[in-house]
């Protein structure tokens, strides 16, 4: 019994081993050779293409940053996506195989096809799949290969970005003690709120006896970014300001709002961001009063 047993456990073993390696193996003739693409001073490079199957667009470097359809791009995203390939390990291939092209999301229809410009002249193609099965790596294509590659870098996400969401979505960002006063016009009033690092208070008017603490503004003064942007009428009635101590203007913008969103426009005509309510609510000094 004790050698059946025996048997019956190593066999178990045998099965689980052969189980892995059937779910966890890309191709049966894969070797591991690993890639690398060609050397390239990321400061060089002053276009993006992105496409997709149904979309594609560029990232262009201007004197200021970056923009995208002519629209302020977020530099520090588009600048850590160029240097994410500064020492980028890549591994694999992970398959030779074009059937499994679908498989990585590196196919036409599934992958996003990123390419390096300097001027005119490519420096770079690649097609970039779905994460990979370890964290912060993702699955790609080269353009000088047709294997599948695994890149030790997090772009699934990065890659299959719209326009719009590579655009600049801060609303302001400030220092310390830099935002001494807010004041919002809204509803018929004027609400108005002072403070510092430690503690700010809000008051309608000049009723400062029935002020109340607001101490959601102590993190919202220093930093708030918009989730996306709206193309939709809206009516902006209310208005937010910031001012620095020496009650100089530091941000101001019309405000609008429905059951789900707040909106905010800089100006008459300019675009307009939109924000959730559980976010913007920690500004918004009429919520604090609100019965």
């Amino acid at each position: 019994m004790k050698a059946k047993t025996l048997y019956t456990i190593i066999g178990l073993l045998v099965i689980g081993i052969v189980l892995v390696y059937v779910f966890n193996r890309t191709d049966s003739n894969t070797e591991s050779v690993n890639f690398s693409f060609p050397a390239f001073n990321t400061d060089n490079i002053d276009t993006i293409h992105v496409k997709t199957a149904s979309n594609e667009f560029d990232l262009k470097k201007t004197s200021a940053g970056w923009e995208v359809n002519f629209k302020v791009a977020d530099t520090l995203k588009v600048s850590s996506f160029l240097e994410s390939f500064d020492n980028l390990k890549i591994t694999g291939p992970t398959s030779t195989s074009q059937d499994n092209y679908s498989r990585f999301n590196v196919d036409e229809s599934g992958g996003t096809e990123v390419t390096l410009k300097n001027g005119t002249s490519d420096v770079l193609i690649v097609t970039v799949g779905k994460a990979g099965t370890s964290f912060g790596t993702t699955y790609i294509k080269p353009d000088t290969s047709d294997d599948v590659y695994l890149a030790h870098a997090d772009w699934s996400s990065m890659a299959f970005k719209t326009a719009d969401e590579w655009r600049d979505l801060l609303l302001w960002s400030s220092s310390e003690n830099e935002v001494a006063k807010i004041v919002i016009e809204a509803d018929g009033k004027t609400y108005e709120a002072v403070g510092d690092t430690v503690r700010w208070t809000a008051y309608i008017g000049d009723d400062i006896d029935n002020s109340k603490d607001a101490p959601y503004l102590t993190t919202a003064v220093l930093s708030m970014s918009a989730t996306g942007f709206d193309e939709g009428e809206r009516e902006f009635i209310d208005t937010i300001t910031l001012y620095n101590a020496e009650g100089v203007e530091m941000a101001m913008y019309r405000v609008a709002h429905d059951d789900s969103w707040y909106y905010l426009r800089k100006s008459e005509g300019g675009e307009v961001f939109k924000v959730s309510p559980d976010v913007f609510e920690n500004i918004w000094i009429p919520a604090l009063f609100t019965e």
